[in-house]
Parts: structure tokens; sequence; C-alpha cells
């Protein structure tokens, strides 16, 4: 009967070396849309974000789709970038 006690106890600890040894490996890392910028996540400027407020509240205020609110948000993000950008580009989506 002890023998197969350790014989259990034996799968048992390999079962659970196994498990533990995938685990520590490092965990890769997911590519990031700022991945291609040298200073990583670009900085809000006051200077961006006035004007891309005032851009979504004109998309709620014409009842416009997300397709408006997602320019806003590009513009924002070129604006961020020192890019050239348009806020006045999204009056024109629905």
């Amino acid at each position: 009967m002890t023998r197969n006690r350790f014989l259990q106890l034996g799968v048992l600890v390999l079962t659970v070396m196994s498990t533990l040894s995938c685990e520590t490996g490092e965990k890769k890392k997911r590519p990031s849309r700022y991945d291609h910028l040298d200073g990583g996540i670009p900085p809000v400027t006051p200077e961006c974000s006035a004007p891309a407020d005032d851009c979504w509240k004109d998309c709620f205020k014409r009842e416009a789709s997300r397709t408006c609110i997602g320019c806003c948000r590009e513009q924002q993000f070129l604006c961020d970038t020192n890019k050239k950008h348009s806020f006045e580009y999204c009056k024109s989506a629905e």
C-alpha cells in the first residue's frame, strides 16, 4: 500500500512541476499602435484637446455615427503627434 502512495505522490509532483515550468516563462509583449513612435504614447496637449472636445460635441449634436467620433479621435492623435490635421474634416462625417 505504501508503494502505491509513493507512486501517486510522484505522479502528482511531476504534474505540478510540469505546469509550473510552463508559467514561469516571460510573457510576450503585445504590439501597440504606438510602437513606431520613438517616445511611446504621445502626450495629450491642451491645444489639441479643446478642438477635439468641440468636434465630439458637434458629432453628438448632429447625432452622427461612431465614424464621426472616430474621426475626431484620429484628428486629435494627428494633432498630438504634430502631423497635418483638420477637425473641420469631421463635420462631413455622418
